[in-house]
């Protein structure tokens, strides 16, 4: 069985298949398991393509913020993309422990 991939933020865990991005389970961090009101409750699929492409290989744990990834809450569907000053502090960290 392939490991999954595990994007991790303030408010808990999305556990993603590897293969289709797809979020499998949400890990609630304030331990309330209801899908009510939670600020991850709507994500359904990770864009792992475009973080593949960006770093070159699929980490199994990544921030919430390195990757985009497309939301359906209360009918409104989107895409939200990775946040872009969270990438350029990722650059700046790699290329100053060099």
């Amino acid at each position: 069985m392939q490991e999954l991939v595990c994007a991790h933020g303030s408010y808990g865990d999305l556990l993603v298949d590897p293969g289709t991005g797809r979020v499998l389970e949400v890990r609630d961090m304030r331990h309330n398991n209801s899908d009510t009101g939670h600020p991850y409750h709507g994500i359904r699929r990770c864009d792992l393509a475009e973080y593949r492409r960006h770093y070159g290989k699929v980490e199994l744990s990544i921030d919430i913020l390195d990757i985009g990834y497309w939301y359906d809450i209360d009918g409104v569907a989107g895409y939200e993309p990775a946040e872009p000053d969270f990438r350029k502090q990722v650059m700046l960290c790699s290329t100053e422990s060099l």
